[in-house]
């Protein structure tokens, strides 16, 4: 994470980036209350989940770093235990009340039942994946989230793109293709919407965000 973006989005308590991803996602935090929520690519810093079970949610974090934390090929993937937080950037993340579980695994094979959740949420992890697998990992997202839930991805860009996101730089990641990432949103059957969120800390330049609903 750059300077400039540490210092935009993390404060004490890392309300800050809470605030910012509730814009990315569009969510009210009123409404998460009683909410079971799955966050896809969650890493280390667990700062949305944290901040949302102080809403009143129920947050699952799902990351196949979890399993290389441990270096353990047995590591119990429904409960691990993640040395969370960052100390590079000081932020208290234990002050936080902790999430219902960490899970170690990929989106492509998301290791829970059909129609667990009442919502998904990712942040700055489509990027991670490769084209092939925009279908699979959607399709998979949509298995487990219960019938009227939603699944909330940003950012998902307009244009074909290595880095989406101007301030952070990811080693080794996957190419961003907007084509190939629409006609897999379409394919799923699913009511899609994408909008448009802002990013005043950082810079004057919007991102784009979706909404997929499953049907009832």
């Amino acid at each position: 994470m750059s300077s400039a973006l540490n210092h935009a989005l993390i404060s004490p308590r890392g309300n800050n980036f809470f605030e910012f991803n509730c814009r990315a996602f569009r969510l009210c935090p009123a409404n998460l209350t009683s909410k079971l929520i799955l966050d896809i690519g969650a890493s280390n810093l667990t700062l949305f989940g944290r901040n949302a079970v102080l809403r009143g949610a129920q947050v699952v974090n799902l990351d196949p770093i979890y399993r290389e934390v441990h270096n353990d090929p047995d590591v119990d993937i429904v409960n691990c235990e993640v040395d969370v937080g960052a100390p590079e950037y000081d932020i208290p993340v234990l002050s936080l009340p902790p999430v219902k579980a960490n899970v170690a695994a990929l989106a492509q094979a998301i290791p829970f039942s059909d129609n667990t959740f009442d919502m998904i949420v990712s942040f700055a992890c489509v990027e991670y994946l490769p084209v092939e697998d925009y279908e699979v990992a959607l399709r998979e997202m949509l298995r487990v989230v219960k019938p009227g839930g939603t699944i909330r991805l940003a950012p998902v860009g307009e244009v074909d793109d290595i880095h989406q996101f101007g301030h952070y730089t990811y080693a080794g990641s996957y190419k961003y293709v907007a084509s190939e990432f629409e006609g897999a949103l379409k394919n799923l059957g699913a009511k899609i919407e994408f909008h448009f969120f802002d990013f005043p800390e950082v810079g004057d330049y919007d991102q784009r965000g979706v909404i997929v609903t499953k049907p009832i």
